[in-house]
């Protein structure tokens, strides 16, 4: 699958601009073209791009999912609200429990916490509980494993994995996790 990313903005000619053009002979920093033959082939379920910062990989993902959005496991939280409230409101308790401890987060005093007291890799796991419960067709993990430590990444993968597997009858599902190296 050939895919064509064109991402043009406003060619500025402010003084900044105009010296960082100057001092590092960089013509141009208004567009961003890259054409990549990305191997796609049969169903697939889980994928990964890895790359340098700027180097395409989101806008490789989006074009994958159809121009779909990346879901941001950060965003849409609710200020004062404990995570095991803000997680699927209207849904079962014991699968949203179920949901938080199978994603490693087993600490249940954090359960009670909203979600901006919680620790980084905390934060990860509930907003990756959240998008399950959420039934997301399709998650798009950005640059967020290689912040992890390397148990964290293989517990979210062992997950990934699991929740593929139960989801299979039912729908499919995929994920993409885009990092940089």
């Amino acid at each position: 699958m050939i895919i064509k990313v064109r991402n043009k903005t406003k060619d500025y000619n402010s003084y900044r601009s105009a010296r960082v053009k100057s001092l590092f002979n960089a013509s141009r920093g208004d567009e961003f073209n890259l054409d990549v033959d990305v191997p796609v082939e049969g169903d697939w379920q889980i994928g990964v791009i890895v790359g340098p910062s700027g180097s395409g990989k989101t806008s490789i993902g989006n074009q994958l999912f159809g121009g779909g959005k990346i879901l941001d496991l950060y965003a849409n939280w609710s200020k004062d609200v404990p995570i095991v409230d803000d997680i699927a409101p209207d849904g079962d308790f014991n699968a949203v429990t179920g949901l938080l401890a199978s994603v490693g987060l087993g600490d249940v005093p954090s359960w009670l916490r909203p979600f901006h007291a919680l620790s980084n890799g905390q934060q990860f796991r509930a907003g990756l509980a959240r998008s399950i419960a959420d039934n997301h067709k399709k998650l798009l993990l950005m640059s967020l494993l290689q912040l992890l430590i390397d148990k964290l990444q293989r517990s979210a993968r062992l997950l990934m994995a699991k929740h593929l597997e139960e989801q299979k009858a039912e729908r499919l599902f995929y994920y993409l996790v885009i990092t940089i190296f």
